[in-house]
């Protein structure tokens, strides 16, 4: 019996200092890139080059250390400066390899920064199927900038056909995510749209607005 309460006692102070230990790194992490952040933005208001490499420098570090703690946003800020050229050359498919270790922290709206990485000019030449595959998974997990895109590529054809039914789904999640007080411009766009749709699409599309529930897990990466 005395053993088996040592061995419970033991349980529970690793259990403490386990969570303690991670409730420390979280800090510490967010101070990090608080830190980082801050360096970052001094670099890009800074009118001398040598400052503003070496601010970047010193953001880098930051978020290098934070990610080393398996702080999720580090391993997301390490993706924004490989994806801007801040203080490193810019890479796609660094930015997005850091971007994807940011999600399986749990850091999900990296997702929209995937598809942002995959759609830009500047970062060579832009894979639109991929960008669309990844606002598609961010706007499943409440994205409201990933579902902006995909209203209106799915409204011009950006995103590989015109479909007006799912223009209208992702504009109406945006609204319904954001609530209507907070998106009359969407809300316009959505008025405009159903004019040139029929009952039966525009009957579909609300449907699967109301259907419409975030995802709150990061997706599959394999």
């Amino acid at each position: 019996m005395q053993i088996r309460r040592r061995n419970v006692l033991f349980f529970a102070v690793y259990l403490i200092i386990g969570l303690t230990l991670s409730i420390y790194a979280q800090e510490d992490g967010a101070s990090l890139v608080k830190t980082g952040t801050e360096l970052a933005q001094k670099a890009m208001r800074s009118e001398d080059e040598k400052t503003r490499q070496d601010l970047f420098k010193s953001a880098m570090a930051n978020f290098i250390k934070a990610a080393k703690l398996r702080y999720g946003e580090g391993y997301y800020k390490i993706g924004w400066l490989l994806s801007a050229g801040h203080g490193v050359e810019k890479s796609r498919k660094k930015c997005v390899e850091f971007y994807k270790k940011a999600i399986k922290t749990g850091y999900i709206d990296a997702c929209y920064s995937i598809g942002l990485a995959y759609a830009s000019e500047r970062l060579g030449e832009p894979d639109i199927p991929e960008a669309t595959k990844w606002f598609k998974l961010g706007a499943e997990r409440g994205n409201t900038d990933a579902m902006g895109f995909l209203g209106r590529w799915y409204f011009t054809g950006k995103a590989g056909e015109k479909d007006y039914v799912k223009s209208r789904f992702y504009y109406g999640i945006l609204v319904k995510t954001l609530g209507e007080e907070n998106a009359s411009g969407i809300v316009e766009r959505i008025t405009r749209l159903e004019r040139v749709m029929t009952a039966a699409q525009i009957e579909e599309a609300q449907n699967l607005v109301a259907q419409y529930t975030p995802l709150t897990t990061a997706p599959s990466l394999d």
